[in-house]
């Protein structure tokens, strides 16, 4: 498995956190949910 060293500083949209981890959308959010990954929101809403 390729380890990703995202920068840690910039946010990554949903679609591109998929593409990145291989993961659903529905796991990432359940991930967020539990307080396992946090979700950010950008500054433009």
């Amino acid at each position: 498995m390729n380890m990703i060293s995202p920068d840690p500083h910039h946010l990554h949209p949903l679609d591109i956190v998929v593409r990145m981890t291989g993961y659903s959308r529905r796991k990432i959010i359940f991930y967020c949910r539990k307080g396992i990954v946090a979700p950010a929101e950008s500054p433009s809403g």
